[in-house]
């Protein structure tokens, strides 16, 4: 009988063993798809990350074109401005490093490897950019030669609207650019979803294959370990604790004394040996062993400092040998680590923090001097016009009439170039006060503002419709300049309609307040609504004044209340500028 109780007992043992076998086999091939998905993962993210990096290269470059383009664009302007030929010689050296840059940016671009819409888009370009450098150049030449009028006629009429197309193909680059790295994004994560589909699937198959397994062994596992509870408490407790257990496992008596320590506990924890320690430590765990007796709870998780090292550790009891039972895990190495990490994101916060406070420094400095310079210039500017009209007037009968057109021109200059100064005084203004936030009553601010556009002219009949009640929360002074230089732009588009209407109102949409400036003037291409908020860029030729600071201004009033701003326009069909307040925008008075 004892013989054939031996011989089941080793068929179970012998079934158990073939049975890990094979799950250790499971387990290892899960680990290799795992291993193979982790591959993949990082194969498709160097991928997405090449994508990207090689888009932020062409963007760049394409900033760069567009860069290089407008200071020749601005050295051009200043050159008919400026009647000094060595500053005018600077413009010139200035001029020709932008156009290197230019070429240098483009041909790097060609370089590299580019769909065929972003060829085409290049190449027109360059036939267009041609055109514009023969215009400049004819532009140089005039002003060189004295011809300052028929150089700022060429300037207006033909270089600013092929400079601007110039801008307009830059600008369908870089979308179509977004465009093509979007698709090879979308792309690479649809491969990669591909590969994880069949990664999870082949994972499903490879765990219910293993829950079957496990079913089995739990079944056998069971049967052997009815027959382990007849062997004795002492095997138990020599199973429980093998000798050669790397980690520190002790037990404690109730009373606090501990009972056994196996030889990676007497290594690892020397100190307990002593009867004050040993007691310390039983009444640091002692919190868990209540709760243990007062509960169902099979095991208690906590960490502890013992001997200088940390130690996780779980807490069991052995009700029926009144003791209780600790395995211990040395995480010293693991806390190290967490600390040094805390450290080095404390140390990267303090770096952020400090390469912040000097941006927003070195922002203020450069508002400051843009105001200190722009404010310096009016002096010599107000002296050139001044001795001017002295000239005209008491010499001017001495000069004849080309002479007066010279000194004529000269006063329209410095007064123009005042007014330009005037506007990047304002421009600079709008950063720098200081902020008051308050409730703003629009309706009467516009009012007031075509009351005063209205004396100004008092000739011109505009039919003006302005929405009663219109309330917004913001600075009272900036949003002035906001509805000013809106109105007014209106009054100065619509002076050529013979019914002018100029419409200003609001409406919601989408959980927000939207106001509009709208009016039936000249209007212009919406393909060029992105370049009416950048300064010193204008649609329109010479029959319509203004130097191109008025939109730049407003857009920096509505970004700075947090809002938006945008346009849209049909040629001789009117305009329309839309804007928001943010979140705490207001609406009419009566609500």
């Amino acid at each position: 009988m004892k013989k054939k109780k031996q011989n089941h007992s080793t068929k179970i043992e012998h079934g158990v063993s073939a049975v890990l076998l094979g799950f250790m086999l499971l387990l290892a091939l899960m680990s290799g798809l795992i291993f193979s998905a982790r591959q993949q993962m990082s194969v498709f993210k160097e991928r997405v990350v090449d994508i990207v990096h090689e888009q932020n290269v062409k963007t760049d470059l394409v900033y760069t074109m567009r860069f290089s383009a407008r200071e020749r664009s601005l050295d051009m302007q200043l050159a008919l401005l400026i009647d000094d030929w060595v500053k005018r010689d600077e413009l010139m050296l200035h001029y020709n490093r932008m156009g290197a840059q230019f070429a240098r940016a483009r041909i790097t671009l060609l370089e590299m490897k580019l769909a065929d819409d972003e060829k085409e888009i290049i190449a027109e370009q360059g036939k267009i950019t041609g055109g514009v450098v023969e215009l400049q150049n004819q532009i140089f030449d005039l002003a060189v030669e004295g011809d300052v009028e028929l150089a700022t006629s060429l300037l207006v009429n033909k270089a600013i609207p092929e400079q601007n197309r110039v801008f307009s193909s830059l600008n369908r680059l870089i979308a179509v650019q977004r465009i093509s790295t979007a698709n090879l994004v979308k792309e690479t994560q649809a491969e990669y979803l591909r590969v994880r589909s069949n990664m999870v699937s082949l994972g499903l198959a490879v765990l219910l294959l293993s829950v079957a397994i496990a079913i089995y062994v739990t079944t056998i596992i069971s049967r052997y370990a009815k027959r382990r509870r007849e062997d004795n408490e002492s095997l138990n407790q020599m199973a429980a604790f093998p000798e050669q257990n790397p980690s520190p496992v002790f037990e404690f008596n109730y009373s606090g004394e501990i009972t056994y320590l196996n030889p990676a506990a007497q290594i690892l924890l020397p100190r307990l040996e002593g009867g004050d320690s040993q007691r310390a430590l039983y009444e640091r765990l002692s919190g868990a062993v209540e709760k243990l007796r007062a509960s169902d709870l099979e095991m208690i998780e906590m960490e502890m400092d013992i001997g200088g090292h940390y130690f996780q550790n779980w807490v069991t009891l052995i009700p029926e040998l009144e003791t209780v039972r600790v395995y211990s895990l040395d995480i010293s190495d693991r806390k190290r680590s967490e600390a040094e990490l805390k450290k080095h994101h404390i140390h990267l916060e303090v770096m952020v923090e400090q390469r912040t406070a000097d941006l927003s420094i070195a922002i203020e400095e450069l508002e400051a001097f843009c105001y200190s310079v722009s404010h310096d210039l009016r002096a010599p500017l107000r002296s050139i016009d001044g001795f001017s009209q002295v000239l005209l007037e008491d010499y001017g009968d001495r000069l004849d009439q080309g002479g007066r057109d010279v000194l004529g021109r000269v006063r329209v200059g410095a007064q123009k170039m005042s007014h330009l100064i005037d506007d990047l005084l304002r421009l600079s203004q709008v950063t720098r006060g200081e902020f008051r936030i308050g409730a703003v009553d629009l309706t009467a601010i516009a009012e007031e503002a075509m009351d005063a556009l209205g004396q100004s002219d008092l000739d011109r009949h505009v039919d003006v419709s302005i929405m009663p009640g219109m309330m917004g929360r913001g600075d009272a002074e900036l949003l002035k300049v906001v509805l000013v230089n809106l109105l007014s732009n209106a009054w100065k588009y619509t002076k050529m309609q013979k019914q002018a209407s100029i419409d200003v109102g609001m409406e919601h949409q989408a959980e927000e307040t939207v106001y509009f400036v709208r009016d039936n003037g000249v209007g212009f291409n919406q393909e060029y609504a992105d370049k009416v908020f950048e300064p010193f860029q204008r649609l329109h030729g010479a029959e319509f004044e203004g130097s191109g600071i008025g939109m730049a201004t407003v857009f920096r009033v509505v970004r700075r209340h947090k809002g938006r701003i945008w346009v849209k326009s049909q040629v001789n069909a009117g305009t329309c500028f839309y804007f928001t307040l943010g979140p705490t925008t207001l609406g009419p008075a009566s609500s």
